[in-house]
């Protein structure tokens, strides 16, 4: 609902050797956030197969939270769009894009407002 298109900061990379099921080797170095993102198999036997990114170190692996249908092969190709932990922060400093924020991060939670 953000309106951010995500593609625009989008990754593209072969996978490395070692790469399993869920834990793709070989990933660039980056400082966008890639955790709680999308991972989109573009060649080999997981071509148009996408999941969910649980982990995501910079120039070295990626871990997906559910595993690829299909054994990860050196050389396939992957995308990785974005994720968004859903803060101002993220959003203002991250996407610059404050104005499309939708949450309410000045209301405090149940828990702490007395």
């Amino acid at each position: 609902m953000c309106q951010f298109n995500r593609s625009s900061l989008s990754a593209t990379f072969s996978a490395g050797g070692a790469s399993t099921t869920t834990v793709i080797q070989g990933v660039p170095t980056t400082t966008t956030p890639f955790t709680q993102g999308t991972i989109i198999g573009l060649t080999g036997g997981n071509a148009g197969q996408s999941r969910t990114i649980a982990s995501f170190i910079s120039g070295g692996a990626v871990t997906v939270k559910l595993a690829f249908p299909s054994p990860v092969a050196a050389r396939d190709l992957f995308q990785l769009l974005p994720g968004c932990d859903r803060t101002l922060a993220t959003c203002t400093n991250v996407f610059n894009n404050r104005i499309h924020f939708g949450g309410f991060p000045y209301i405090p939670t149940p828990e702490t407002a007395v």
